[in-house]
């Protein structure tokens, strides 16, 4: 990735918080290590599926959530439609398989708040390949939360004061 860019896409992290929800550990740990701890967010906090997802969400709201679609219990879908029913507007980046991926955009046409992205596009990314697609992507998602917290869209619960500096990477394996 483009040393500046990312240089310019960390100004904009430090002072969101992201809930990252996904059910397969070596995926989501390594999310984590390589491509969100390096983006410095004030406070990334981790889901092992859906349903820990949306208890989370309801003991604190976040900036930015980035959720798997396709888990158990509770699928990133329904995971969007009640975090959207709860917070109108909220910043979303849907992970989702590629041969998934044309029938979960049709779901999210009309919906300028659910980013998409593909899992093979952000393991190339992992894997330091050009992934230009998957950091368009991101980037697309973090500045649209970024412009929504310095507006105050969504009221209070998106002041960054609201958040103690947390890395909730203590194993709660499931």
């Amino acid at each position: 990735m483009n040393e500046i860019f990312f240089r310019n896409l960390k100004k904009n992290t430090k002072d969101l918080s992201v809930l990252f929800a996904e059910d397969d550990f070596g995926f989501r740990d390594r999310v984590i290590d390589l491509l969100l701890k390096p983006l410095k967010f004030s406070c990334l906090d981790w889901a092992g599926d859906g349903l820990d997802a949306w208890f989370q969400f309801n003991r604190r709201q976040y900036h930015l959530l980035i959720t798997d679609f396709d888990m158990p219990g509770m699928t990133g879908g329904e995971l969007v439609h009640r975090v959207e029913e709860k917070v109108p507007g909220q910043s979303v980046l849907l992970l989702t398989r590629l041969d998934g991926l044309v029938a979960v955009k049709d779901m999210y046409r009309s919906n300028a708040n659910v980013h998409l992205v593909s899992k093979e596009n952000a393991s190339l990314a992992m894997a330091g390949e050009n992934a230009p697609l998957f950091w368009e992507t991101t980037a697309r998602a973090i500045m649209f939360s970024h412009i929504k917290m310095l507006s105050g869209l969504n009221g209070s619960m998106h002041d960054p004061k609201n958040y103690e500096k947390t890395n909730r990477r203590q194993a709660i394996q499931g």
